[in-house]
Parts: structure tokens; C-alpha cells; sequence
């Protein structure tokens, strides 16, 4: 956080702009008041507090996503939620975000493959991508549903097969039936496939 001293506020942001080196959509600021003095004999002076505001600005991911949002001109905005020290999650907001979830979320999964290959391998961290309406955990939790009903037939069956699935779904699938204990495998060809899920020792 950084302290600025002008005569108005406007000034006083300017400033904070130069400093920060970012655009005043991503800076948070307040008013000290305790410094602030707006009837004094030497003349008024406005201080006020700013920092980047982290939830609207990623040093890493900004540019590359203000890039897109130019050659795009999709009506979008993105926000920043750091889940821990090597997770970040970035949600798409805005008008157009509903585009992201057409199609079983394939535009999710390929900017989220995107910003993984470009920002996350370099930096050592995963991120992940979501919709403001919350379309890729809406997603999440229904394989979850899935696992739960396909344990219920492996006690009668001894397998159980999915519907077709995209890649994110499929990897996601994967992981939670590993911690249930059960093997999984892909069936089929192409973008999408099916998932086989049976007891471990059994095919």
C-alpha cells in the first residue's frame, strides 16, 4: 500500500496510477483522514491510502486477458480468487460469460488449458477457470453424483460406464474415484469418451 498526497482526488489517483503502474479500475483507495486537510490556511490536501485491488488485477494473468478481451470483443471482465499459495482461480463475469459455458464448457476448458500453458507452468501454478455463475463447480459436483451412483452398481454389477464426457469432466471424474478406491478407465475415442469405473483387480 502506498500513500499519495494532492490537492484533489483526482490528482491524488493519477498519482497512484504512476506508481502502481496500473490503470485506476484496479486500485483500491481510501481517504486518511487523520492527514487530509481540506480547510487549511496553507492550502487543502487530500491523502489518501491505495494498493492494486488482487481480486480485479494478477500481475501475470491481466495482460494476457485484457489481450483477449481487445481481440475478442467479448462484453467480459475477469476477477482473481486465490484458493491457496499455488492455486488461483480466475471467474469470467460480464455479459458474454454465458458463451463460456456453451457447448459442455468447451471454452472453459480450452482458456483454462490456455492460461495453464502460458502463465501457469511458468509460474508454478494451477489455475482455474469458472463463470460467475459458477458453471464449472455446478459441473463438478454433478460427476460427484455420478461416482456416488456408479459405487451403488459396482456392488451389483461390479462396473459401471458414464456418458460421453469432455476431457475436464473426465479428468475430474478420475481423481475422486481414485479416493473412493475404485480404478477408472476411458472408453472410446476423440474429444469425448465415456468412463468406465469397476473394483480394482476387476475388469
Amino acid at each position: 500500500m502506498i500513500e499519495i498526497e494532492a490537492k484533489n482526488i483526482e490528482t491524488a489517483v493519477k498519482k497512484a496510477e504512476q506508481e502502481l503502474g496500473v490503470s485506476r479500475k484496479y486500485i483500491k483507495y481510501e481517504i486518511d483522514t487523520d492527514k487530509t486537510q481540506l480547510f487549511s490556511r496553507r492550502g487543502k490536501k487530500i491523502v489518501i491510502k491505495a494498493e492494486v485491488d488482487k481480486t480485479s488485477y494478477h500481475p501475470d494473468l491481466s495482460p494476457l486477458l485484457t489481450l483477449f478481451k481487445k481481440e475478442t470483443r467479448y462484453n467480459i471482465d475477469f476477477m482473481f480468487k486465490k484458493l491457496d499459495e499455488k492455486e488461483i482461480e480466475v471467474i469470467i463475469t460480464g455479459k458474454d460469460s454465458e458463451l463460456f459455458e456453451k457447448k459442455d464448457g468447451e471454452l472453459i476448458i480450452a482458456f483454462q488449458y490456455i492460461l495453464n500453458k502460458a502463465v501457469g507452468e511458468k509460474r508454478a501454478i494451477i489455475i482455474k477457470v469458472d463463470t460467475e455463475n459458477k458453471y464449472k463447480k455446478r459441473k463438478d459436483k454433478k460427476m460427484e453424483r455420478i461416482l456416488e451412483k456408479a459405487l451403488k452398481e459396482i456392488e451389483e454389477k461390479g462396473f459401471f460406464i458414464t456418458n460421453n464426457l469432455n476431457p475436464s469432466d473426465r479428468k475430474y471424474l478420475h481423481i475422486i474415484a481414485s479416493e473412493e478406491g475404485v480404478e477408472t478407465e476411458s472408453v472410446g475415442s476423440g474429444y469425448y469418451k465415456k468412463v468406465k469405473i469397476f473394483k480394482k483387480n476387476e475388469g
